[in-house]
Order: structure tokens, then C-alpha cells, then sequence
């Protein structure tokens, strides 16, 4: 059964009662390379436990059962889990989970996550990995192009997403997914990014404190971070004080004019460990 094929897929739904759920955000891969592609920088091995979100058919996991010793699928889709159970009959590695990857409880100590993920939650799947106590060892990930590159995003274009996520992972770019190697096709094209977490994490009062001035300093990306950090908190947080914001600013050498998106997430950590000494 070949899966990389349109008809064959198109066979498959029809007689599990089903198609394509835009809701779901399930576009199947068909081109061969970026299959190859995403296995290759994911560097797998046969002592590999991967898991897999957004399944779909099926395709992808293939090539991952092919080459570690056991793939966790996580797939939403009730239908397209019957679907799952005939295309992997032949695949004894193979463990298909009727669940929604936000509420998974992820149960492996050591594992990688490598999925073309649903577009419409990509972003909340990365950020749910990353802030688990027993995070992946790397997750090799296919998204939207454009939600890609504000993940990879550097200063001066900085975004609160990219602030996150680079905090806790190195991000590299893998390749650029066409449109037309989907069925149905996406209007826009992919992005495969591999993101590899740091293995030291910092305290939670870090972490509480970091996430609390990157939401202050977004919360008008366009004003300077003198006024973003002057308004009252919204969410019953105790309001930082701005003395000791400005002064632990200056020792970290960063200019009150500046905006969100110019701060680096070194110069973020800098200022968060500067206030946290003044506490």
C-alpha cells in the first residue's frame, strides 16, 4: 500500500467513512524526500522511542517504525484511527493513542517527537513538550512556513513566540515544504524545524518572573518597554516595581526605549536573574 499516493489515501477515507478534516488540520504528505528528509536530521536509531502527533494515514509513521524501535501515534481523529489500524497492521512497534496531543500524558523518561504537526495548534504542541519535566531529547516538527520563521525569528524581529520557545530549545531550520507536496494542498507552504532543548532548566521563580516581563514587554509590541512595563498588570499580578525594572534595565545594559522585538532571549535572562538578586 502505497501512501504516498493521492488515490490510494482518497481509497482509504472513503471506505473508513471519512475524509479530510480541515479542523484538524489534516493535509498528508505525499512527497518522498521530505519524508526522508525529516527521518535524516532527526537522527534516529533502532533505541529510539519517537512520538508522533497527527498521525493522519499513516505515512510518516511507516518510515519512523522502519527505524526506531517504537512510535507512539497520537491521533485525535476517532475515524482516523480505524483508518491507522489497517495501514499499520504490519508494524508490531507501533502504539496508536485515541487522544488529543494537548492532554497526552507523556509517560516516556527518553524519547524525540518528530511530526508533521496539525497547523491550527502547532505552536501550543511545541510549548507543551518543552515545559514538561521529562521534555523530548529533540523534536524534529513540520509547521506553517510562516509560524516557522517567527519561531526562528532574531532580533530586531523578535516576537513573544520565538522568546519562549528559544528560552528553553535551539531552533534550527530544516527545509521548506511546497504546498503541493500535501493532499489536500495547504494555501501555504511548510516548514520543517528542529528543536533541540537545552538540558539545564532554571528555577520556577525564574521562569515565573521571565514569562511575567516578556508578557508585560509584548503586551503593546510597538511602545517602548519604559511604557509597556508602566501599565498595571490586567491579571491580579503584583505590579514590578519600575525602579527596580530600570535599574536592573541599566545594569543589564538594556535601553528603556527600546521595543520587545530588539531584546535578545540572553539579554531577557540577563534582566530576569538581575531582578530576582533584588528581591
Amino acid at each position: 500500500m502505497n501512501l504516498r499516493e493521492k488515490k490510494t489515501i482518497e481509497n482509504l477515507l472513503q471506505k473508513h467513512n471519512t475524509e479530510p478534516l480541515k479542523s484538524l488540520g489534516q493535509n498528508f504528505l505525499l512527497d518522498e524526500s521530505a519524508l526522508l528528509k525529516i527521518c535524516s536530521s532527526s537522527l534516529l536509531s533502532k533505541n529510539d522511542t519517537v512520538i508522533e502527533v497527527g498521525p493522519g494515514v499513516g505515512t510518516l509513521t511507516t518510515y519512523l517504525a522502519e527505524r526506531v524501535k517504537k512510535v507512539i501515534a497520537v491521533e485525535k481523529d476517532t475515524k482516523m484511527v480505524s483508518v491507522l489500524k489497517e495501514t499499520l497492521q504490519n508494524y508490531n512497534n507501533v502504539e496508536v493513542v485515541n487522544e488529543d496531543a494537548l492532554l497526552f500524558d507523556v509517560k516516556e523518561k527518553r524519547y524525540k517527537v518528530v511530526a508533521n504537526l496539525p497547523y491550527n495548534v502547532a505552536s501550543q504542541i511545541i510549548k507543551k513538550f518543552l515545559n514538561l519535566e521529562n521534555f523530548p531529547e529533540a523534536m524534529t516538527v513540520m509547521v506553517q512556513k510562516e509560524v516557522a520563521e517567527r519561531i526562528i525569528s532574531t532580533p530586531p524581529q523578535m516576537n513573544m513566540l520565538a522568546t519562549y520557545i528559544q528560552l528553553f530549545a535551539k531552533i534550527e531550520k530544516v527545509k521548506v515544504v511546497k504546498r503541493g507536496s500535501f493532499w489536500p494542498s495547504p494555501k501555504i507552504d511548510s516548514m520543517v524545524i528542529k528543536i533541540t532543548p537545552h538540558k539545564k532548566r532554571e528555577s520556577s521563580h525564574f521562569y515565573e518572573m521571565f514569562f511575567r516581563l516578556i508578557k508585560k514587554a509584548y503586551s503593546h509590541p510597538r511602545k517602548q518597554l519604559s511604557t509597556n512595563f508602566s501599565y498595571v498588570d490586567n491579571d491580579n499580578l503584583k505590579k514590578l516595581e519600575l525602579g527596580n525594572i530600570f535599574s536592573a534595565m541599566n545594569k543589564a545594559k538594556i535601553d528603556t526605549k527600546r521595543r520587545a522585538e530588539s531584546v535578545s532571549v540572553e539579554e531577557w535572562k540577563l534582566l530576569t536573574k538581575n531582578l530576582l538578586e533584588n528581591d
